[in-house]
């Protein structure tokens, strides 16, 4: 007897090739990432028969860009490349966008594509566990307007909460990095940290302290200076300031003014001049993903680079004439690459620090309680102010007095989601990445930054080893975008019940990016959020990417679906009386031996073509089971 008869189990699906069988995909998420997705969903998978859900824990989208309110925050990447290459803002004031202009732009593109329809603000997944027989994320999510949690289930979870988590309730929902020094609770002033800025606080004649010099803490020091009354602050690591705007080409000193922003006259140009803002993109973006080229893909030495950033930061501090300057220049100009840690633009920062009401304490070793008393370090927090500890032969003890103590220390780059995460065989990812279980290590790894062993149907953006220093990050996010897009379609129309990166696919691809980052500028020592454990060359390099920015879209661009698992489900063959369950089979999507085009009556047209770029494109641009 034939196998395909049914006494054997197996029945023919009648349907066209490829058709979309019901499916749900929650995101978590919306800020830059879970936005691009809700677009991809918007404009190719409306109509087919997908369900997706956005669930985000504040009361708007914007992630980072909605949270970060602390004086002078804005994007350290030019704001023409730090768009949506498909939805250009010819009205960007600044070469470096502000954060409410960000945030603005997003929700100008969401009300572009109606994606606010899928978000549902004020809920917060607490928690995701893969189901095995069902092949679905059983979510538990709290709505924290009626502090009520229910229920979900989802065939793809996706997670777009980014590396850096600012979330505002960080007693719950991952937490800003507070610096290791004891007694913060006992300061009877007022404390804040940069991700968490209470816009209540006022420096306005005030003695302040911030602690830290990172990206926000550069931002945030030359804002506060113009009021406060005092300003000392705490750094422990070196760090490279670089001055904006990084000129793409000759025509751009004609486009950005003096103050690195886009006059009246340019953002016209580029509304009415499409072509003129594309070039000026195109710069913008080749200089960005030529910085990376220029250092060999971050293995080869720029010592020109580094010499050509300490001159600058010589000058700008004025170490000719100004004994303060020079001080500031040999405890802030590093000996390490320019790339190590991220490099920060700023047009003010170094100019502030030679300020009469700016004090300077550079922490002789970093600030770390296990090292205290080898140097100048800060002891404790009191009830006035900060207690630092130095050598007897230096002045020993001596207590700080403050109003205001700002924390711009940075956020945890853990990668672990801040929701319990449980996969296959009931192991959480926060084990699996803390060395707990078989084929997990004590750092996080991933796939492509996108997909993880054990964690079917499982996608994130920016997950460990992502391209976030190589070139624009947009442009990984769009990458990545539509790859996760692609295992969808995948999934919903092959009768695909899970998909699992394998086991020794990413060992080995883990293997290849650590072979790759072995000896780079960022193994360096320098202290760096790029790094495991911060410090050191025995920090495993857990946020770059082995290649440029281009070199991961091109990665991305065709999914090696030999790279993963595939489990199969029985499938629901007929309809109505008729409806029945198949037998297993892989090849049950093939359907009645119809496309979907021919279904609807129209042609598939890889017959009747003019030359052979049609012929090629017909056959290797389009979705085949349209």
């Amino acid at each position: 007897m034939n196998s395909t008869t049914p006494s054997h189990g197996y029945r023919i699906k009648e349907a066209p090739l490829g058709s979309p069988r019901p499916f749900r995909v929650v995101c978590i998420g919306a800020g830059y990432s879970g936005l691009l997705l809700s677009i991809i969903v918007s404009q190719k998978m409306q109509e087919e028969n997908l369900e997706y859900q956005v669930y985000e824990m504040n009361g708007d989208l914007g992630g980072k860009w909605l949270v970060n309110r602390y004086p002078g925050c804005q994007c350290d990447t030019p704001a023409h490349i730090y768009s949506y290459s498909f939805c250009p803002n010819p009205h960007w004031s600044s070469y470096y966008a502000t954060a409410p202009s960000i945030h603005h732009y997003l929700k100008a593109t969401a009300a572009k594509y109606d994606c606010e329809r899928y978000v549902k603000y004020k809920h917060k997944v607490t928690s995701a566990v893969w189901n095995e027989e069902s092949g679905q994320w059983y979510l538990k999510i709290l709505d924290m307007a009626k502090g009520i949690v229910f229920g979900d289930r989802c065939n793809v979870l996706v997670n777009a909460t980014g590396f850096l988590q600012p979330y505002v309730d960080c007693s719950s929902y991952g937490t800003p990095k507070w610096p290791n020094i004891n007694g913060m609770n006992r300061f009877k002033g007022q404390l804040v940290h940069s991700a968490l800025w209470d816009e209540s606080v006022q420096v306005a004649d005030k003695n302040v302290a911030m602690i830290g010099i990172g990206s926000s803490g550069v931002q945030i020091l030359p804002e506060v200076a113009k009021e406060a009354k005092t300003i000392t602050l705490f750094a422990r690591s070196p760090t490279w300031i670089t001055s904006p705007p990084s000129r793409p080409s000759p025509s751009s000193n004609q486009i950005v003014d003096e103050d690195n922003n886009y006059p009246a006259s340019a953002q016209l140009s580029f509304e009415t001049n499409p072509d003129s803002l594309l070039a000026h993109r195109r710069d913008l973006a080749n200089e960005r993903n030529g910085t990376f080229k220029a250092s060999g893909g971050g293995r080869s030495p720029r010592s020109e680079a580094q010499e050509a950033c300490r001159k600058s930061m010589e000058r700008r501090l004025q170490i000719e004439t100004s004994e303060k300057g020079r001080r500031i220049a040999q405890r802030l100009i590093p000996n390490f690459s320019v790339g190590c840690r991220r490099v920060t633009p700023s047009k003010d920062f170094l100019e502030a620090l030679l300020d009469d009401k700016v004090d300077c304490v550079f922490m002789d070793p970093p600030l770390n309680q296990a090292e205290a008393g080898l140097g100048t370090s800060i002891k404790t927090f009191t009830e006035l102010g900060i207690m630092l500890e130095r050598p007897e032969d230096k002045g020993g003890k001596e207590e700080l007095h403050f109003d205001v103590v700002i924390c711009a220390t940075g956020y945890e780059a853990s990668y672990i989601p801040s929701f319990n995460l449980v996969g296959r065989d009931g192991v959480t990812l926060s084990e699996k990445w803390s060395g707990g279980h078989k084929g997990g290590g004590s750092d996080p790894e991933s796939y492509l930054g996108t997909t993880v062993s054990g964690f079917p149907n499982y996608f994130s953006f920016l997950g460990p080893n992502s391209p976030v220093a190589n070139g624009g990050l947009v442009q990984a996010i769009q990458a990545q975008g539509m790859y996760i897009h692609k295992c969808v379609r995948k999934l919903q129309t092959q009768g695909i019940k899970s998909m699992e990166v394998k086991w020794d696919v990413m060992d080995e691809y883990n293997e290849h990016t650590q072979a790759y980052l072995r000896g780079s500028m960022w193994t360096e020592e320098c202290r760096s959020w790029y790094k495991r454990e911060g410090n050191g060359e025995e920090g495993k390099v857990i946020g770059i990417y082995p290649g440029s920015a281009f070199h991961f879209v091109e990665m991305m661009r065709h999914p090696r679906w030999e790279d993963y698992k595939f489990d199969y489900s029985s499938s629901d063959v007929g309809g109505g009386q008729n409806r029945r369950l198949s037998r297993l089979n892989r090849f049950t999507f093939m359907g009645n031996g119809f496309t979907r085009r021919e279904d609807r009556g129209e042609s598939i047209g890889d017959t009747c073509v003019t030359s052979f770029d049609e012929y090629w494109g017909l056959m290797e641009l389009p979705w085949i089971y349209e």
